[in-house]
């Protein structure tokens, strides 16, 4: 999607016609739309693995200090 965008304005502007040059800019701003709910999609993604990573590393630091407390307890 990224790549439609510059290709539909040069697309564009290659034409003979103001009117068709008009025509691919509208396709360029859809393009846009496209590709700002892909980004937000993709942002919603990251953070939710985010939120995953960070209560993984949060029960691997609890285990870590337990084990720490069993073992100075064996001392």
């Amino acid at each position: 999607m990224l790549i439609s965008i510059p290709s539909n304005i040069t697309e564009g502007f290659g034409r003979t016609s103001e009117k068709e040059f008009l025509h691919f800019l509208r396709i360029v701003i859809s393009s846009y739309y496209e590709l700002e709910t892909q980004l937000i999609v993709v942002k919603n993604i990251v953070e939710i693995e985010t939120n995953e990573l960070l209560l993984k590393g949060t029960s691997l630091q609890n285990m870590i200090g337990a084990f720490i407390k069993k073992l100075n307890e064996s001392d």
